[in-house]
């Protein structure tokens, strides 16, 4: 008797489930794949590594002698300064001159109100909440003497500036550095505001641009924050556009006019600096061209 043909149907049965199980196990890994990528797992092991040995052993390199000096040195507060710029200068507000002082404080404060005052502030009123003080810990202020305390009055670790117009001379808004640690080499540039007209002008890049210049390079500083609420879209964009790294959010770090506040954490490190200078002097110098053509 003769044997039978081969079935190919057979065949063809048993390539198909090796098809079916192949497609089965490659949607199977694309899927946890893209579980682990859209839940934030791999961003997380990501975020994680950052500050951890690359083995057990591994030592950390000692600071060169030059850096540890000058985090012995520094004082708590930071050193008063006047910086230069071509769309901006900046000021201590506090000076011998204690009159002036307060004159400058009263202005400060006029100019924060939302009133219309012509000139270079304009000639309509503004939302000054909506505008300046609605993600800041306090403000707007109904008196000279609230304005005082709140955005005049420094503590032992702070250094408030007036931020001046360098064409006209006139104040157009207010940065600190606070909360700084001088052993550590480290500073926040914060409590930071413009009026409206100020805003988009290029006013607040090379305000940071000269901060950063004076910290990194005159002072030779490791470390500059920058941190705001989260709820602050403008201020957390304004950060990634002038070099800062977002670093975290500490949720619920506190109650700010009755609400909860998470507060983002940026910023910019020493070894950083050279291409973040780079960048924002392109910036800055397409600001001003962009100025002189209008």
């Amino acid at each position: 008797m003769a044997p039978l043909p081969p079935d190919d149907s057979l065949y063809t049965n048993a390539y198909l489930g090796i098809f079916v199980g192949f497609i089965v196990f490659v949607s199977t890994i694309a899927v946890v794949f893209l579980l682990l990528f859209y839940g934030g797992s791999f961003q997380r092991m990501k975020h994680e590594a950052v500050g951890m040995p690359e083995s057990m052993d591994q030592e950390k390199p000692l600071l060169y002698d030059d850096l540890l000096n000058k985090a012995a040195i520094y004082p708590l507060k930071p050193a008063t300064v006047s910086l230069d710029g071509y769309i901006v200068k900046l000021r201590p507000l506090h000076s011998p001159d204690k009159a002036a002082t307060q004159r400058m404080i009263r202005r400060l404060h006029e100019i924060s109100t939302g009133k219309a005052l012509g000139g270079y502030y304009g000639t309509k009123d503004y939302d000054a909440d909506a505008l300046i003080w609605r993600y800041m810990t306090s403000g707007p202020y109904t008196s000279v003497k609230e304005f005082e305390k709140h955005r005049a009055t420094e503590l032992d670790n702070q250094r408030h500036f007036v931020v001046m117009d360098a064409a006209s001379d006139v104040p157009i808004g207010m940065v600190s550095l606070i909360n700084h640690s001088p052993k550590d080499l480290r500073v926040e540039i914060g409590a930071t505001w413009y009026v409206p007209a100020a805003q988009g002008s290029g006013a607040n890049r090379e305000t940071v641009y000269l901060l950063l210049r004076h910290l990194f390079e005159t002072l030779n500083y490791r470390r500059v924050e920058w941190r705001c609420d989260g709820f602050n879209v403008r201020s957390r964009k304004a950060a990634h556009s002038l070099g800062f790294t977002l670093e975290g959010v500490m949720r619920k770090h506190m109650i700010a006019k009755g609400s909860n506040r998470d507060t983002v954490v940026l910023a910019a490190l020493n070894g950083e600096w050279l291409g973040i200078k780079d960048m924002l002097e392109g910036k800055i110098q397409a600001s001003l061209k962009k100025s002189k053509s209008d």
